[in-house]
């Protein structure tokens, strides 16, 4: 079962290196020229951003609700897909001596060039792939509502968290296992 869990801090993280790619000056300097649709950079800002916001609380419903651990798993896979991308981006579509500041793989190392692969094919990728992400992260937006998900303040990239009152008693409803 705990394998199975979505940790929200694990999240949080994955979401801030997301951020910290996509704001990545080498990210943007390609968009700008390529002439790629910047529009969809801010696009997957913001539903990231309320996907986020949505983060803590759900990590909380997890546990009594099995759609809620399959929506966060859903996320994850789409910050994956969107890592993987912002990525791509820097280690395939960028020239060789460019080093992305934001990722976390060495950049200046030789590699072979495939002949299947060219910058104009990751150049017309780029977009239609982001706009997946986009469309997805919408769906799962939407189910939020359904899914009983409320939003927490988010201030500078962690959540602003209610204090737990230092207790022993543990509410009976929260207690899972086998009675005897």
């Amino acid at each position: 079962m705990a394998r199975e869990l979505v940790g929200g801090a694990f999240l949080s993280s994955l979401f801030q290196t997301l951020f910290d790619k996509m704001a990545s000056s080498e990210v943007l300097d390609f968009f700008r020229k390529k002439n790629l649709n910047p529009g969809l950079l801010k696009k997957l800002k913001i539903l990231l951003n309320s996907a986020e916001a949505v983060l803590d609380d759900a990590e909380g419903k997890q546990l009594s609700n099995p759609h809620v651990r399959e929506w966060l798993l859903q996320l994850k896979e789409e910050i994956y897909a969107a890592e993987d991308l912002m990525i791509e981006i820097c280690d395939e579509c960028l020239p060789n001596d460019v080093e992305c500041e934001s990722s976390s793989r060495p950049r200046k190392v030789m590699r072979l060039t495939l002949p299947s692969f060219s910058k104009t094919a990751c150049e017309k990728e780029i977009e239609p792939k982001i706009q997946e992400i986009i469309d997805t992260l919408k769906l799962l937006l939407e189910q939020k509502s359904h899914l009983g998900l409320e939003e927490t303040s988010v201030h500078n990239g962690s959540y602003n968290s209610q204090r737990l009152l230092a207790t022993s008693i543990v509410e009976e409803s929260d207690v899972y296992g086998r009675e005897d």
